[in-house]
């Protein structure tokens, strides 16, 4: 029930996420000015310190592009959130207002989708969620954000949704990576548009492997080849045990640094 609750923080987040990925530099100072909030205030609510008024949430959502199921599962999840307050006196609107069971169900199954896709789609989701079998590793947003050079609140995001999923466990404190490894497959062969924005992530962090690292830190080769391409599905079952193999070998030691092995076989005539 608690995830249904927080919904209202999920769509704040993902909008400001969308926000800042339009424009790196924007701020919360102007997030809030564009829902016309106080800044101090929204921070509050976004970091779960604070729950919004059903007034505050209907002035927040008629600011934001959304449709009216949408709409009603935002307002829908502050009151739920409101409800569980131990308030001496619940407001009266609070108080009449009735929540559909189906609207629960709906809230549930929606924000698991959500976060299947963005932990899917994004390439720092699941780099977090090695990072945490590191000898080193600090359950800190902030350290995480500075070792991944990515936005601390995309961090935060980021790990929310993989302790939702379950793939993270919260173990007084700390972050430890879940032992349910078959669940953890099923993400890797998810949907077709989450795997293809991973894929083109994960090569434009090659390039730029290519220009940071020097070369005794990666390996990057290449191949051209004239091929016959009935042989392809052999040549899928190669790779796909290459990858098994260098996993095996380079999780075996100590584990001190995240790496990606990026494979690829593509066409280069049209």
């Amino acid at each position: 029930m608690e995830q249904v609750e927080k919904y209202y923080i999920k769509v704040l987040e993902n909008e400001l996420l969308l926000r800042k990925k339009k424009n790196p530099s924007y701020s919360m100072r102007a997030f809030s000015k564009a829902l016309g909030v106080n800044s101090g205030v929204l921070s509050l609510v976004l970091n779960a310190k604070r729950t919004p008024s059903l007034k505050f949430g209907e002035k927040i959502i008629d600011k934001l592009s959304v449709d009216m199921e949408q709409r009603q599962r935002f307002i829908d999840s502050i009151v739920l959130a409101q409800k569980k307050r131990s308030l001496q006196r619940v407001p009266p609107a609070i108080k009449k207002y009735k929540v559909d069971s189906n609207t629960l169900g709906k809230l549930k199954f929606r924000e698991l989708q959500n976060d299947y896709y963005h932990s899917v789609s994004e390439w720092y989701c699941f780099t977090i969620f090695e990072m945490t079998k590191l000898k080193d590793f600090k359950s800190c947003t902030k350290w995480i954000s500075e070792q991944l050079g990515v936005d601390e609140l995309k961090v935060k995001v980021a790990i929310k949704r993989l302790l939702n999923l379950g793939f993270l466990e919260e173990v007084n404190g700390n972050y430890k990576a879940s032992q349910d490894q078959l669940r953890l497959t099923e993400m890797y062969t998810a949907t077709s548009v989450a795997r293809r924005n991973k894929q083109i992530q994960i090569r434009e962090k090659a390039i730029e492997a290519i220009e940071e690292f020097p070369i005794e830190k990666r390996s990057m080769t290449s191949m051209t080849m004239c091929i016959d391409e009935e042989l392809m599905p052999e040549a899928r079952k190669l790779i796909s045990e290459f990858n098994e193999a260098m996993s095996k070998l380079l999780e075996s030691g100590n584990k001190d640094k995240v790496y990606a092995l990026e494979v690829g076989l593509f066409p280069l005539q049209k």
